[in-house]
């Protein structure tokens, strides 16, 4: 946080109440895990989600991965634990004004797709002007074809930055992401 208190100096978060440093997280069931490395790592540097189990074969919902992926944006908000409106609204308002999510995509219970997971993090870089460039992307999943209208350019660009696996290989655009491999695809956007 960049608030700080005028009489007692301590770092405050938006809403004027103390900012208290995160405790460190350590999941209790990644360990063999696929994704372990990169759950660990993600939470060492405090981008997590509450509990002491990850469930990293569960799918994610909509409010878990912007969750994650609002905590590499700078969001110093608590992490989400109790679900309460006010937390869910200050986070999908912070999130609309940045441009990652639209009032009209606002599903928090829902699942996340895999285009649905680039358009977001391609969104959060601030490259969506060029992905709704049409016509200008050399796709080459075998399966480029199932990808919504409009989001061939979010595809094509996460695949370039390594945030998911290009080549001719299949993108699974409608595959349902688990919460692992959220973790893996924001760990590769980190490093993008």
């Amino acid at each position: 946080p960049f608030i700080i208190g005028a009489n007692s100096g301590k770092l405050l978060n938006s809403d004027g109440t103390e900012y208290k440093e995160p405790e460190r997280v350590r999941y209790t069931d990644i360990k063999g895990n696929a994704a372990e490395k990169q759950i660990t790592v993600l939470a060492e540097n405090g981008i997590h989600l509450g509990g002491a189990e990850y469930r990293p074969d569960s799918l994610i919902t909509q409010l878990d991965f912007l969750t994650l992926l609002s905590k590499t944006m700078n969001y110093y908000e608590p992490v989400i634990t109790e679900r309460t409106d006010e937390d869910i609204n200050r986070l999908y308002s912070y999130l609309m004004r940045e441009g990652v999510i639209k009032e009209d995509e606002r599903a928090p219970d829902n699942n996340v797709t895999r285009e649905e997971a680039v358009k977001y993090m391609i969104r959060a870089l601030k490259f969506d002007r060029v992905a709704d460039i049409k016509g200008i992307f050399n796709i080459s999943f075998k399966d480029k074809s199932g990808i919504s209208p409009g989001l061939e350019g979010y595809a094509a660009i996460a695949a370039g930055l390594g945030i998911v696996e290009g080549g001719n290989v299949d993108f699974r655009p409608k595959d349902k992401i688990t919460r692992g491999e959220s973790a893996v695809m924001i760990y590769n956007y980190l490093l993008a």
